[in-house]
């Protein structure tokens, strides 16, 4: 008994080849999937640190300590630093120091959003929110700021600090006479 000729097994072959190669391309152009496609990728920060401590050293010595608690890189590529000291030197001697319970660092200038204490010599400045330059040492503040020293205590609102002057709207002051 016969139930297939070898005519019709060579037909039958040849059909389910050509079907299964034309399901395969089908299958191909269905599941096409553009792995180069980022806008759907997760992007996640490239890291993540506790407890650290950086320096910045050139050829005079030191010229950036900072100390702080965490820091991450967001999304948009800025550092995020968290409960941090920034201290600067210059020919390793301490020059200011910048504190802060939070900020965004884009490689260029320092945001604090909510508050920065900035120290020089005797005078301690606090700014309700701030930028500041680490490059040249500039401080722009926003909002309310008060100066300290032994000597007095200006309050005022937009701070400037530039080539060792302060600029400000608002200022009032108390000054103290050591006699």
């Amino acid at each position: 008994m016969k139930f297939l000729s070898n005519r019709s097994i060579g037909n039958f072959t040849s059909y389910f080849f050509i079907l299964l190669s034309i399901f395969s391309v089908l299958l191909v152009f269905a599941f096409d999937v553009d792995v180069n496609n980022t806008s759907s990728a997760i992007k996640l920060p490239r890291f993540e640190i506790y407890n650290y401590k950086y320096y910045k050293i050139s050829s005079g010595g030191i010229d950036i300590f900072v100390n702080g608690h965490s820091a991450i890189e967001n999304l948009k590529g800025e550092y995020e630093l968290n409960d941090f000291q920034i201290v600067s030197f210059s020919n390793n001697i301490k020059e200011d120091i910048v504190k802060s319970e939070f900020a965004i660092y884009d490689n260029s200038l320092v945001y604090f959003p909510s508050g920065v204490y900035y120290t020089k010599d005797d005078s301690k400045i606090w700014s309700e929110s701030a930028y500041y330059n680490p490059k040249n040492k500039e401080i722009d503040g926003y909002g309310k700021f008060v100066i300290k020293s032994d000597n007095y205590t200006i309050v005022g609102e937009n701070i400037k600090y530039k080539n060792d002057k302060i600029y400000a709207n608002n200022i009032h002051s108390l000054l103290k006479d050591n006699r």
